[in-house]
């Protein structure tokens, strides 16, 4: 067996897998596997653009190595915690998870009132998630990855897609805007 061969089987595993967790994904036209596995980040920061750091209220979060949790929030789950990382983010609450142009939107998830996860609207209006550690993937709608681990998609927020810079972002601190 070649290595192409053990490549293209390892992903059809994960494919499996992640259907298998969240079975709306299988109707689903726009799910997608869009990356690899990834210790680095996880979802709650993905929803925030950022790749390179993994955010969870956890009390040693600060000493534990590649963990964070900024804007000294609270170490709980909590949904009003989200919240305002969020809207340290710029990001404020709406009603919809439906596509607005010039706004990019996010969803929190909740379970058994626990924080479980965040995903990201796309600028084409594809949502985004990082699966615990693992894929990232596209999904059409924040409710297709709902599930008994994830829960649902509680909050809806959005800011406008010109009212933040990624550049800007450091360490989990928001240091300038342009408004």
């Amino acid at each position: 067996m070649g290595q192409a061969s053990k490549v293209n089987w390892v992903k059809l595993a994960s494919i499996d897998n992640i259907l298998a967790a969240f079975p709306n994904l299988k109707s689903d036209r726009n799910f997608k596997i869009t990356s690899d596995e990834d210790h680095s980040y996880n979802c709650i920061a993905w929803a925030a653009i950022r790749s390179n750091i993994f955010w969870w209220p956890h009390q040693h979060a600060n000493i534990l190595d590649g963990i964070e949790w900024p804007f000294n929030l609270p170490f709980d789950l909590r949904l009003e915690t989200f919240t305002k990382l969020y809207e340290n983010l710029e990001y404020e609450i709406c009603e919809s998870w439906e596509y607005e142009h010039h706004f990019q939107k996010i969803a929190i998830y909740v379970h058994q009132d626990n924080c479980t996860h965040a995903a990201r609207q796309n600028f084409n209006g594809l949502w985004t998630s990082k699966l615990g550690v693992h894929e990232d993937i596209f999904h059409s709608n924040p409710f297709t990855i709902q599930n008994n681990e994830y829960g649902v998609a509680t909050r809806f927020m959005k800011r406008e897609n010109s009212s933040y810079d990624v550049s800007k972002i450091k360490k989990g601190v928001l240091i300038a805007t342009s408004k």
